[in-house]
């Protein structure tokens, strides 16, 4: 029967090669392990090597795929699994639910590593033998820094060849925090105080970081210190702690103190800012930081951005202490700031020159081109959408690159009776900085002139919403992302590949979209153009009392004077496109824009 068998299944691994398989998989994987051990007792180390023992256990036995079902707690609970372990084994199964933790492509590789061959028809043993091998080695890991091993002459090697049954009665010994968890330490006098029934006081157990994080995040939205939405400081804000915790570890909040946010700041100093922590966070840290790129003075984040992290980190922690959830001064993340120096922040980025601007609109997109996904090939097709109408906006108003790809199609006004203009505000597209950022602006006769307002009507006609609806098509990269990387990227691209010099600021970084808006407001800084209505048109707060609260134009008198007004300031710019012609709207399939 067994010879049928295996004929029948096409042969089997013999049980010499199994055995080495587990063999080699656990010395590898101890190797791994213990890095965290080797330089003394490792309280959170140790934990989290438990876990990951107990998480390779229910992937074995399910093919790769962990599952933690009630049956499955109860005996791992019989067992000494405290609450807390078990609450952090249920993250971890729950994060990565859906997931093989070794694919067939992961597994071939593995054996590769291994000096193994890796048949197919032996996928589902070989899986399954090596992560068994994985779960003992981190079971192994966990009881480094025990009397047991330590006492031994040679630790490592006695914690790689020791028999099981050793192995497992250090391991029955639970960790300090779970002797602590089960009352075993020295109760406090709060502990044993008795209830009006006589019985102990309950004690509510401490919450990790990870459950308290999105509602802090949403207490700091109601005081109004940060906005919520797509795009706005508390999505940013929120992303920021929850890497915190992905770097640092998920503890109970009364476990954290300045030193993780030393070892955050050590870990963001190490980590090149190219790396997009939201793709990868779904793999423990420390497996994730062996792929991050190599650290160059090109992609190492600067001092601004760092500080600005801390910032919202310090306002994170503000709301913890509010909330009861920390003590006032357990964590001062601001200690760990930058200094930053004036011409740092001022002169980071070089803006562009005009000569830059002519270039750009002399490329094909503006004079001829070879069609969809063809824009920037010379050629006799002229299309508007937003590669074509972005660029223009900017030079014309001096707004960023989210606010304009985040317009909607109502955001242009040009009935009967008022100036043409744009409607800076918040949508469901995107938010905006700050309050002052909600702006009218006038568009630019130069615009209208071009065809932007017929642009605008197709739109309508067809029944578009946002002004540049290809930029919210995707999933993934949206709005002014989608913008950059289908279009501004590869405009740039085209100047290199040109030999046209892109300028470059004093700590070394290049301009980029934003530094149009420099170039139109430096080009507005001057004696006679009123500097209280060039901040008007940024969107910058007005100074002083006299131009915050007296200086209201549009109140006293109407919209059309605050838009007279800002087109004046804007009237005084180059007119930068004045040699490109007037085109028939020509719009292509969604698909196709921008392209």
């Amino acid at each position: 029967m067994i010879r049928h068998d295996i004929i029948l299944n096409g042969g089997a691994r013999s049980a010499s090669v199994l055995a080495e398989i587990a063999r080699k998989a656990t010395d590898v994987q101890l190797g791994l392990a213990i890095q965290e051990h080797l330089h003394g007792p490792n309280p959170d180390a140790e934990e989290a090597a438990r876990v990951f023992g107990d998480y390779y256990v229910l992937a074995a036995r399910h093919n790769g795929t962990a599952v933690l079902d009630d049956a499955t707690r109860e005996s791992l609970r019989a067992q000494g699994r405290s609450e807390r372990h078990m609450h952090k084994l249920e993250l971890l199964v729950r994060h990565n639910a859906g997931t093989n933790a070794l694919s067939d492509v992961q597994l071939s590789l593995q054996c590769e590593q291994l000096g193994l061959s890796f048949n197919k028809r032996y996928a589902d043993d070989d899986r399954r033998t090596m992560l068994t091998a994985w779960a003992d080695a981190q079971f192994r890991a966990a009881i480094f820094n025990t009397p047991l091993v330590q006492s031994q002459s040679s630790p490592i090697e006695f914690l790689l060849n020791a028999p099981r049954d050793e192995i497992e009665r250090a391991r029955s010994m639970p960790p300090k925090s779970d002797l602590q968890e089960a009352g075993e330490s020295q109760p406090s006098v709060q502990s044993v105080r008795d209830t009006d029934h006589g019985a102990p006081a309950p004690q509510k157990p401490t919450p990790l970081l990870s459950e308290v994080i999105d509602e802090v995040v949403d207490g700091i939205v109601s005081q109004g210190h940060w906005k919520d939405g797509p795009g706005s400081t508390a999505e940013d804000a929120l992303r920021l702690v929850k890497q915190f915790c992905w770097i640092v570890g998920d503890f109970p909040v009364d476990d954290y103190g300045q030193r993780h946010l030393a070892a955050f700041d050590r870990a963001m100093q190490a980590m090149p800012k190219t790396v997009r922590v939201q793709k990868i966070w779904h793999e423990p840290y420390e497996v994730a930081k062996k792929k991050f790129p190599p650290l160059t003075a090109a992609n190492t984040r600067k001092a601004v951005t760092f500080n600005k992290d801390l910032a919202y980190l310090s306002t994170f922690a503000a709301r913890m202490v509010t909330e009861g959830l920390w003590v006032e001064g357990q964590i001062n993340p601001l200690k760990f700031s930058r200094k930053v120096t004036v011409r740092q922040k001022t002169k980071a980025k070089s803006p562009w020159q005009p000569a830059h601007i002519e270039e750009m609109l002399a490329s094909p997109i503006y004079v001829g081109n070879g069609g969809a996904k063809r824009r920037l090939k010379a050629g006799r097709y002229i299309h508007q959408d937003g590669a074509y109408w972005v660029f223009l906006i900017a030079i014309y108003t001096a707004a960023t690159q989210g606010e304009i790809c985040g317009l909607l199609a109502k955001d242009v006004v040009y009935r009967e009776g008022v100036l043409p203009h744009l409607i800076i505000e918040e949508n469901h597209l995107r938010t905006l900085k700050r309050e002052a950022r909600e702006r009218v602006l006038p568009i630019h006769p130069r615009l209208i002139s071009l065809g932007f307002l017929d642009y605008v009507d197709c739109l309508k006609a067809e029944g578009a919403i946002e002004l540049f609806p290809e930029f919210w098509i995707n999933d993934v990269k949206r709005g002014g992302d989608q913008y950059r990387a289908t279009v501004w990227d590869k405009v740039i691209d085209r100047f290199r590949r040109r030999g046209l010099a892109i300028p470059v600021g004093n700590t070394g970084k290049e301009a980029d979209f934003h530094s149009l808006r420099s170039m139109v407001l430096s080009l507005l800084d001057r004696d006679s153009i009123n500097q209280n209505i060039v901040k008007d048109i940024a969107g910058h707060s007005r100074e002083g009392v006299t131009a915050q609260t007296y200086q209201d134009l549009e109140a006293s008198g109407g919209l059309d004077e605050v838009l007279g007004e800002r087109l004046s300031a804007l009237l005084r710019l180059p007119d930068f496109a004045a040699g490109v012609a007037r085109q028939t709207p020509r719009l292509l399939p969604i698909k196709l824009r921008s392209r």
